[in-house]
This record gives structure tokens, C-alpha cells and sequence, in this order.
């Protein structure tokens, strides 16, 4: 599935939130609205069988801030990547 440009303009702030290095409780809402608008769309365009596990999973990561910190505290995702590019 390809996302679109509306879907976009709720996807990018978004990220552009949940990546900084520090959070406010009012950007976390802000993220989390984003975040739905995009869902809604995604489902309103596509149907709800396209609503993947990863898709539902993103309405988390405000909470999972909210209780750990910014996310680059705490993620993995470089470090996974790094062994994904020494093991090739």
C-alpha cells in the first residue's frame, strides 16, 4: 500500500514529534490526533482490512512516551538496523 499525500500531511508532523528529543504532553496529543486522522483516512480509503497491525500499533507510541521518554531513549531501531547491515 502506497500512502498518499493527505496521509502524508498527518504521517510527517507526526513523526517530526515522536522523533524530537524532547516531549511535551500537548505534542504528544497533537501526534496522537495526527496519527488517528491518518488511520482514518487509511481505513475511509482502503477499508479496514488494510488497517495492518503496524498501522494500529503507531496509536501506542504516544502512550509508550508518555511512560519511557522520548523515543530515541529507548527504541532499538538503529542498533537492529546496524546488525541487519554488518550481517549482509
Amino acid at each position: 500500500m502506497k500512502i498518499g499525500r493527505k496521509e502524508k500531511e498527518f504521517f510527517l508532523p507526526a513523526c517530526k514529534i515522536l522523533t524530537s528529543r524532547e516531549l511535551q504532553k500537548s505534542e504528544l496529543n497533537e501526534a496522537f490526533t495526527k496519527l488517528v486522522n491518518m488511520n482514518k483516512l487509511i481505513e475511509g480509503k482502503y477499508g479496514q482490512v488494510k488497517i495492518s497491525p503496524n498501522l494500529h500499533l503507531c496509536l501506542h507510541i504516544c502512550e509508550c512516551a508518555l511512560d519511557y521518554g522520548p523515543l530515541s531513549s529507548f527504541w532499538c531501531f538503529s542498533f537492529e538496523r546496524m546488525n541487519g547491515i554488518i550481517g549482509t
